[in-house]
């Protein structure tokens, strides 16, 4: 896949991310589209979501869904905790706590060893 004209730069889009979480969705939809930083279509690519061919030529309010998605998804994950980095610190992590639970996905197998019996 070819990189994409006029997308965001990789230090672009962390900027944008960081501003994102720090602001909110409308105030950063605001900051943005709003004030005619950027256009809809460029910010989607902040957002890791490549402008589809068929809109190629539509007006930037077509790539508003697309967009909304893209905030929406990047807004609802997690900021990673700088402090926790290393398995070591995970174990440290589970000694400590009291509650813990665990989502795995398909194919993950543990060993005796691995759980410790």
């Amino acid at each position: 896949m070819s990189p994409v004209p006029d997308a965001c730069t990789l230090d672009e889009a962390l900027a944008f991310r960081k501003r994102l979480h720090a602001v909110g969705k409308e105030a950063f939809a605001e900051e943005t589209i709003g004030q005619g930083l950027i256009t809809a279509k460029k910010l989607c690519t902040a957002f890791g979501i490549m402008p589809p061919c068929f809109l190629e030529g539509a007006p930037d309010r077509a790539y508003h869904p697309l967009l909304v998605m893209g905030i929406s998804r990047e807004f609802s994950r997690r900021v990673k905790l700088p402090e926790y980095n290393t398995i070591e610190d995970a174990v440290e992590l589970l000694k400590k706590s009291k509650n813990i639970i665990v989502l795995t996905g398909a194919g993950v197998r543990f060993s005796d060893e691995a759980i410790g019996e």
